[in-house]
């Protein structure tokens, strides 16, 4: 087999491009997040191409690429897919490239929906950058091509548990009960290849959840990813690299620890402060706002006096400097300047990012841990049998409401109407085979009972031909969440803030199951079947103590 693999940044210039993922943001990223060991967190994309040894059949040629992005729409997917195929004179047919965003919110927006104060616009896309973008993802392509040399491959497959919480578990426990459990997964894919003499030179691994696992000061990151990648270095090798992947994750979220969670106070006078209250004093006096007990904020937050400062004047654009050491005085100019309530909003920000990046690493730990136990056991071969096919799915847009507010993006897919009037869209499933392994490649966010579904069908009915069965979700195409007929009905967070149609499920599902029919050679066919449960994070409190009261009500109900 031969291997290559290219890694390129792709972080966007500042002040010009905006954030993805939350709406309602008032700034422009004005920075790039660099942790407290120097490592700047570029956005980065890499590509992988693997073949066959002395192969000369470009149908055989498989190309993965994984971005930090938030998203990638399929009209742009095949404008790099395109170019992608010039620059190798045809040897990398762009059908057979498969383009992962692993959903990060801290990543530029490729949509055109999420600019300061013009949220949904759609006018404020910004064409050149994501052409830019397009080149520079498939230049990564080309360098992997070029990159091309001997190598071998081994598979396996951990597990994670207690790190994550399915959302809807906790958001709709008091409707109907589900005909599956809301639940996560903990599977952790490990595909690592090889050189020649079998040294590890690429981990590619994935996880089901979404990747939310930061809240920068308004910087450039790739949530968890960069944390992951450091750990695989430490404990595998300074020149191994990363490829990380996200799995189905519509409904899973980082999970957090109740009783390490900060809860920052203004001004709390008479509280019966708890271990895990920061109290934030601020006052007004003399024309300008003044921080008092810095120190003791500071060393809570975990940050100096000056990182604090530094913050208040970059988000309040206001003059600050700290003053006999303990406090901080904050400049107001008359009519314009900071409240105090925007100085507590700016330090909790701070609190928030120092937190969170303390939480992703944590969870890098683990993570890589994990794969660094199962990689220890596994054995690098020869592999030859590498092939990738996709199957083109009719996505409906069945929701009003949705069609008008997604148009901008909708407009871009050359959506059409069936007999019946309704909007269709075309996407497409992946499949890949490396080996013994099979990976499902779906677009945009299915929940977690999809994935768990489609995962045990293929391996249950596949098992002659493979070992290990993974699932990427956000391949080549972007467009909300993917929800099952009776999530659909119960409505909850994904349905209402962005789900096309209530049938997208199924017809993902049934375009997957045929795909995989066909690349492994023996049918495989849709059916009910009883999904496992796993441990979930913990819940926070006061959601837990109302589930725990529901449920006592319906038992003594009965």
């Amino acid at each position: 087999m031969l291997a290559g693999f290219c890694k390129v940044v792709i972080t966007p210039p500042l002040g010009q491009v905006a954030f993805a993922g939350y709406n309602g943001r008032k700034h422009l990223p004005r920075g790039l997040l660099v942790d407290d060991d120097g490592n700047r967190h570029e956005i980065y994309a890499r590509a992988l191409i693997l073949e066959p040894d002395g192969n000369d059949d470009p149908k055989k040629v498989v190309c993965i690429v994984t971005s930090e992005l938030f998203m990638v729409r399929n009209y742009w997917v095949e404008q790099v897919r395109t170019l992608a195929e010039k620059l190798t004179e045809g040897h990398v047919p762009g059908s057979n490239i498969c383009i992962h965003a692993i959903h990060s919110h801290q990543a530029p927006d490729t949509l055109g929906i999420y600019f300061p104060g013009h949220d949904f616009d759609g006018t404020y896309l910004d064409e050149a950058w994501l052409a830019h973008l397009a080149r520079q993802v498939a230049g990564a392509i080309y360098g992997a091509w070029k990159a091309r040399r001997p190598a071998l491959l081994s598979v396996g497959e951990g597990k994670l548990e207690g790190h994550t919480a399915n959302r809807r578990d906790m958001g709709l426990f008091d409707t109907s009960s589900p005909p599956n459990p809301r639940t996560i997964d903990p599977q952790v894919p490990v595909i690592v290849v090889h050189e020649a003499d079998g040294q590890p030179r690429l981990v590619i691994t994935s996880f089901a959840t979404h990747p939310t696992f930061l809240s920068t000061f308004e910087e450039w990151a790739g949530e968890h990813v960069p944390f992951i990648e450091q750990e695989v270095k430490r404990l595998l090798g300074k020149s191994v690299e990363l490829m990380y992947f996200t799995g189905q994750s519509g409904d899973v979220v980082p999970g957090h620890d109740p009783a390490e969670r900060m809860q920052l106070l203004l001004n709390p006078k008479g509280w019966d402060l708890k271990p895990y209250h920061v109290p934030i004093i601020v006052e007004k006096r003399d024309g300008k706002l003044l921080i008092s007990q810095l120190g003791i904020l500071a060393s809570h937050i975990d940050v100096t006096g000056e990182a604090i400062s530094n913050g208040i004047r970059a988000e309040l654009d206001a003059n600050s400097h700290v003053v006999d050491g303990d406090v901080l005085e904050i400049e107001v100019k008359p009519g314009s300047g900071p409240a105090i309530r925007d100085v507590f909003a700016t330090v909790s920000r701070l609190a928030h990012a120092r937190q969170s990046a303390k939480g992703a690493a944590e969870f890098a730990r683990d993570f890589v841990a994990e794969i660094a136990r199962v990689q220890a056991n596994m054995v690098p071969s020869v592999e030859n049998d590498i092939r990738i096919d996709r199957e083109l799915v009719d996505i409906e847009i069945d929701d009003a409401d949705m069609a008008e507010q997604y148009d901008v993006l909708i407009s871009k897919s050359a959506p059409r109407k069936d007999e019946n009037g309704k909007i269709l869209v075309q996407s497409e499933v992946q499949g890949i085979r490396i080996g013994r392994a099979y990976i499902l490649c779906l677009p945009s966010e299915p929940i977690n009972e999809i994935g768990l579904r489609l995962k045990l069908l293929v391996k249950e009915q596949a098992r002659a031909a493979v070992d290990h069965v993974f699932l990427f979700q956000l391949c080549n195409d972007g467009f909300g969440y993917i929800v099952t007929p009776f999530e659909h009905e119960a409505n909850g967070y994904e349905v209402s803030i962005f789900c096309f149609g209530k049938r997208n499920g199924n017809i993902v599902e049934e375009a997957s199951l045929l795909l995989a029919s066909r690349v492994l050679g023996t049918a495989i066919e849709w059916k009910d079947v009883t999904l496992p449960v796993y441990q979930q994070a913990p819940w926070p409190e006061a959601l837990q103590k109302a589930k725990n009261e529901w449920l006592a009500r319906q038992k003594a109900a009965r």
